[in-house]
């Protein structure tokens, strides 16, 4: 039988360690962590039985760097001024420090190309939330009992996406991996390759489903698992997903 794409689409559109240093930047807008290379087993290693994120696969990453927060309005609407496009909507809460949303995968993508960057690899970001690919269950913790300080999810938020970094980092120093608003990728959606094969690519040309990581305010704590993720039409825009950027670190 045929492996079925979680989508997210009705979802998101109608529901609401310290060897690191921080790069402090003067000609970008936003701080980024600089995270060292490294292997790791990418997937659902906590049960190993959800058919999206398996097998468990063997991943091998250079150094690089990613945003310490989520993307902001005040950020966005910089970058949108002097790019001379639209600002996204704010659905009547206000702009500011909160993490941006009603971004497409492209306009994503296009502010972080602007300064430089680029979306995270999904390799990339799944082994920034597991702390260089540790086992961890949600970003900052495995322990369920401490998971609100770290992940802002339905049970404990507000109904639109909240200012960053309000919740305690995971060990890398990277704020909000686990809700606040799920993060686009830069991947296509894929299965998971077997064992010894390469991952099934789609025909690019016709396909326009796009990976979201994360979790959000809006969904529960499962979805906020380092492990989680689901496809999603890159061309919707949603009060819940957001994105941050990244780019390689040259050795």
């Amino acid at each position: 039988m045929a492996r079925k794409i979680p989508l997210l689409f009705l979802i998101v559109t109608t529901f609401s360690g310290c060897f690191l240093f921080r790069k402090a930047t003067t000609e970008l807008p936003f701080e980024t962590v600089q995270i060292p290379g490294g292997a790791y087993m990418m997937g659902d290693f906590y049960k190993n039985e959800n058919e999206d994120a398996t097998p468990l696969h063997r991943v091998i990453l250079g150094p690089f760097e990613m945003s310490t927060y989520e993307i902001t309005y005040d950020q966005y609407d910089n970058y949108a001024t002097e790019a001379g496009i639209d600002m996204p909507e704010d659905d009547g809460y206000g702009r500011g420090p909160r993490a941006v949303a009603n971004i497409t995968w492209d306009e994503a993508s296009a502010y972080c190309t602007f300064y430089g960057f680029r979306l995270p690899s999904e390799q990339e970001w799944e082994y920034a939330a597991r702390d260089t690919g540790q086992e961890r269950l949600y970003p900052g913790t495995s322990n369920e009992e401490e998971v609100d300080n770290y992940v802002r999810h339905i049970d404990n938020s507000v109904a639109h996406s909240f200012v960053v970094g309000t919740k305690m980092p995971n060990e890398l120093g990277l704020y909000d991996m686990g809700g606040n608003v799920f993060e686009w990728v830069g991947d296509y959606y894929e299965f998971y390759p077997e064992p010894g094969t390469d991952p099934e690519y789609k025909d690019l040309e016709n396909f326009s489903m796009r990976i979201i990581r994360g979790g959000s305010f809006k969904m529960g704590l499962s979805v906020a698992q380092t492990w989680w993720r689901s496809g999603t039409l890159g061309e919707i825009t949603s009060d819940n997903i957001g994105f941050r950027c990244a780019r390689s670190i040259q050795p």
